[in-house]
């Protein structure tokens, strides 16, 4: 009654062994330097190969992301990562916006021999696949900073960018330094600021360089200086006349000249003008006859 079944799930099994067996699992360890074989952190590496899965079988080749450098410049992650055995095998590595490849013609490892879901702490010893270190071109760059006396300018922000590479920053030193390493061959620009002061510059790296940047500090703007305000006396007229001609007179003696002239003036044209008065005497008692009599004789 069982027995249909359990041949069935044997089939199975077997068909996956011999599925899982066409893989071969192993582990690898990638090295970066650059061309002084200095270490380089931060590489990142790729595995690509064929895998195959088991019934129904299928074939899959696509490019795996394995690890990152640490600051030895080695990757050697705890993974068995299986590929088709014997098979060809693409290792990438990649720095910034530079990549390197190696091949290892013949992927060598270990094969499950039971179980259908066999898993990599199986394998206690897997053979290694040597692969070189992968080299790039990397270069140092040093940033000196001086204020306008040409003094160590310290504390000051240096910003590195390289659109199609990466943007950096580090500020100076008490020596007015401030240094970068292992930088990839780019076109960079270089600002230096601290505060509202600012000075850049555009840089070509192809080998080890150092720039040097003056961050000027701006005096303040000298306000100018405010000027009293001189009160102008009116020039003091001269007097037209004999006795005081080419004289100057003090204000209150022009005043008194003034007052006096008028005063001149007032009795000059009363003079032009004689005021006549003429007396009547009326004696009283006189009759009309004898008061038009004195009225019509002359005085």
């Amino acid at each position: 009654m069982y027995f249909p079944k359990l041949c069935f799930v044997i089939i199975l099994i077997s068909l996956a062994t011999t599925s899982f067996s066409e893989n071969s699992y192993g582990r690898l360890k990638v090295t970066a330097t650059n061309q002084k074989l200095e270490p380089l952190a931060n590489v990142s590496f790729f595995i690509e190969c064929s895998q195959v899965y088991p019934w129904p079988r299928i074939e899959v080749k696509g490019k795996t992301f394995m690890c990152s450098s640490d600051n030895t410049g080695t990757c050697f992650p705890e993974v068995c990562y299986g590929c088709q055995a014997n098979s060809s095998v693409n290792i990438y590595a990649r720095y910034f916006s530079e990549d390197r490849a190696q091949n290892i013609p013949k992927w060598v490892g270990y094969q499950y021999d039971s179980g259908l879901l066999g898993t990599c702490s199986y394998i206690t010893s897997p053979p290694s696949n040597d692969l070189r270190p992968f080299t790039f071109d990397t270069y140092d760059l040093k940033v000196s900073v001086a204020n306008g006396d040409q003094e160590p300018f310290s504390n000051a922000l240096i910003a590195l960018n390289s659109p199609n590479v990466a943007y950096w920053e580090c500020k100076t030193n008490e020596n007015g330094e401030c240094n970068f390493y292992h930088l990839p061959s780019a076109t960079y620009s270089v600002v230096a600021s601290s505060g509202s002061i600012k000075n850049q510059t555009t840089i070509e790296i192809k080998e080890d360089r150092t720039v040097e940047l003056n961050l000027i500090k701006k005096s303040p703007q000298e306000k100018p200086i405010p000027t009293q305000n001189k009160t102008t006396s009116l020039p003091t007229p001269s007097v037209p006349n004999e006795t005081t001609k080419n004289k100057t007179l003090s204000q209150t003696d022009w005043f008194e000249y003034l007052l006096n002239e008028t005063d001149g003036l007032i009795g000059q044209e009363k003079e032009k003008q004689p005021i006549k008065m003429k007396l009547i005497f009326v004696p009283i008692g006189y009759t009309d006859d004898e008061y038009d009599e004195m009225t019509s004789s002359p005085p």
